[in-house]
């Protein structure tokens, strides 16, 4: 078995994402994760729901003999950012990730909200769904305070409270957030940490919220 949250938390530790771009800490957590090939696991990037060899035994978890393709009323999203799996898929992980760097005024985190929704609603089903054993909605985000837009005009009451919930209060991020985290509007909890791998003109937080079988 892998524990895969912690070895993510561990990959954060010691991660120096030298461009800033989501697809290179992408590419290091797969670098962090390739070792485990040795011990008979697999470590893919950008795998679709739909292609042939995971669709195959996602519907035979899903116990779905349809021969159609997932769709959006199936899961949230069709890639898996990061998948790792036992060559006899006796064990599943997933991650998906956010890597939010802002390189120039006019910004917020709360633009991003609904893709991190996206993220944590497909990690669980992953889960519900197709009884993965651990799966992991990680983002990060640049809070430098001179990029940020600190106040933003939601349209009802109702979203106001939701974004309020996602930061832990008014800009910026307080200790811990929540967010919608399943299809019938279910909310996990989450930490904002300091990422310790700070640069200049740059205020790093993460969060992570796993699900597991």
């Amino acid at each position: 078995m892998i524990n895969f949250s912690q070895e993510i938390v561990k990959c954060l530790k010691n991660v120096h994402n030298t461009n800033n771009k989501e697809q290179n800490f992408q590419g290091r957590l797969y670098a962090h994760f390739l070792p485990y090939e040795k011990d008979g696991y697999v470590v893919e990037m950008e795998t679709s729901v739909n292609d042939e060899h995971l669709k195959a035994i996602l519907k035979q978890r899903m116990h779905d003999t349809s021969a159609t393709d997932f769709k959006k009323a199936d899961f949230r999203k069709i890639e898996i950012d990061l998948l790792i799996y036992k060559k006899d898929y006796s064990e599943m992980y997933a991650a998906e990730l956010k890597w939010v760097y802002n390189r120039s005024e006019g910004w917020n985190v709360l633009d991003h909200l609904e893709d991190f929704k996206d993220d944590a609603i497909f990690c669980r089903q992953l889960i519900e769904k197709a009884h993965f054993n651990e799966t992991c909605s990680v983002v990060v985000y640049d809070f430098d305070p001179q990029k940020q837009v600190k106040r933003y005009s939601p349209r009802n009451i109702e979203t106001q409270q939701e974004k309020l919930d996602f930061l832990g209060g008014s800009y910026p991020a307080h200790e811990h957030g929540t967010i919608i985290s399943d299809e019938h509007g279910g909310k996990s909890s989450f930490q904002w940490i300091d990422l310790m791998d700070h640069k200049a003109g740059q205020d790093y937080k993460y969060y992570m919220i796993t699900f597991k079988k």
